[in-house]
């Protein structure tokens, strides 16, 4: 069936997605009541996340993980004295200058580039929520999910729709199984 492939594939693609961004596994187990997503980080942490769908679970899985990122990104912060630059501008590309506490002089500048800003600054997303990250929590799959619709040469609305359409078929199938299953054991017990 052609729904169940496409929702296959779109699940596929964000744990790839996930695996890549984080740098940790993800699994996903469960059914019948609900899906469990789960990425274990490179020190064996899990974290986890639960929902009635696969894809829903990922986005969940997706959000925390963000949320652990922005915390730990905070107490990086907090522990950079006054001649120190920021975890932002250390982790940024070395031929972009920055704007952090050292001014530049322990990066090199680029003729020209994008300036690392350090502190509050708008969400690349677009929703013009203020936070200190790229993304506001969250919001990175917001994005993605947008480049996701552009790279296929869809409309966002468009492509929400095909993958609402996909998740709603995928579901009734499911339900339809479900029913079948039942119909069964009453007619054997």
């Amino acid at each position: 069936m052609t729904t169940t492939k496409a929702t296959t594939e779109a699940i596929a693609a964000m744990v790839e997605e996930i695996t890549e961004q984080y740098g940790v596994e993800v699994e996903i187990t469960g059914g019948g009541k609900g899906w469990t997503a789960t990425a274990t980080d490179e020190q064996g942490t899990e974290h986890t996340a639960k929902a009635e769908s696969k894809m829903i679970a990922l986005e969940a899985l997706s959000n925390r993980l963000d949320e652990r990122e922005e915390a730990e990104e905070a107490e990086d912060m907090a522990e950079f004295d006054e001649e120190s630059c920021s975890a932002e501008c250390q982790s940024a590309n070395p031929n972009t200058p920055c704007s952090c506490k050292c001014g530049g002089a322990n990066h090199p500048k680029a003729s020209s580039g994008e300036v690392v800003v350090v502190g509050p600054k708008p969400c690349k997303c677009g929703c013009g929520q203020i936070t200190n990250r790229a993304f506001f929590p969250g919001h990175d799959a917001r994005y993605h999910f947008a480049q996701r619709a552009v790279a296929a040469g869809m409309d966002v609305e468009v492509y929400r729709a095909n993958l609402k359409a996909v998740r709603n078929a995928v579901a009734a199938a499911k339900r339809r199984e479900r029913r079948a299953a039942a119909k069964a054991e009453a007619v054997t017990a």
